[in-house]
């Protein structure tokens, strides 16, 4: 007991190094951006024509992902203490088990993720939700010739695919929106949701820590 409780400190310790010193980069990270879109905001107000205005919004936009990405990556390096390496068939057993649908695993069942498993299952039930209830979910391996997400480069991940069946009627809830948002995709702790054909949703699992 002694050693666990010693372990859980040292932990918690760690973690919360890793969260100063991210904290810290963030500031720096953050301060070029917000010191660029505000000096926009001020010569839009001396703006003389529409062209001016579109010149100042595309430069705004630039710096607003730049804002993103530094989020992103902040939340990358700094540890969650929801998120643990699990199983892939513990996953798959809390899907089903809160969805009370079977999940077909198109990969090794050995494979182990990091993720909030509360998180995931409330993704996968919103997603089937999306469909009405009509859709399949299988984990399997994608490979991605562009950015799956923002934080994310191209590649193979593990995903968690839900497809919509034949039955899925054609008028979708609002429930992807919450998910995917108007740029496709989102991201979860460890995970990122993107909205790819509209007959199909998916969750791309960022590599194991």
């Amino acid at each position: 007991m002694d050693d666990e409780s010693d372990d859980r400190r040292e932990r918690e310790r760690l973690r919360r190094s890793a969260t100063i010193y991210t904290l810290g980069e963030l500031g720096h990270a953050l301060a070029t951006p917000l010191n660029v879109l505000t000096g926009r905001l001020d010569l839009l107000d001396d703006a003389d024509d529409m062209k001016e205005v579109r010149a100042h919004a595309a430069a705004m936009r630039r710096q607003v992902e730049k804002l993103l990405l530094a989020l992103d990556a902040a939340r990358e390096r700094i540890p969650d203490p929801s998120v643990e390496p699990v199983d892939l068939a513990t996953v798959v057993e809390h899907i089903e088990r809160s969805l009370t649908t079977e999940v077909e695993v198109r990969v090794d069942g050995a494979t182990r993720l990091s993720v909030d498993l509360d998180e995931v299952v409330g993704a996968a039930w919103a997603m089937v939700d999306h469909f009405g209830g009509a859709a399949s979910l299988a984990f399997e391996m994608r490979a991605f010739d562009e950015r799956p997400g923002r934080h994310l480069a191209p590649g193979a991940y593990l995903c968690l695919v839900v497809t919509k069946r034949e039955t899925a009627p054609e008028v979708a809830s609002e429930a992807v929106w919450a998910l995917s948002g108007a740029r496709g995709h989102a991201r979860l702790t460890r995970a990122t949701v993107v909205a790819s054909p509209a007959s199909e949703l998916v969750v791309v699992f960022s590599s194991m820590s």
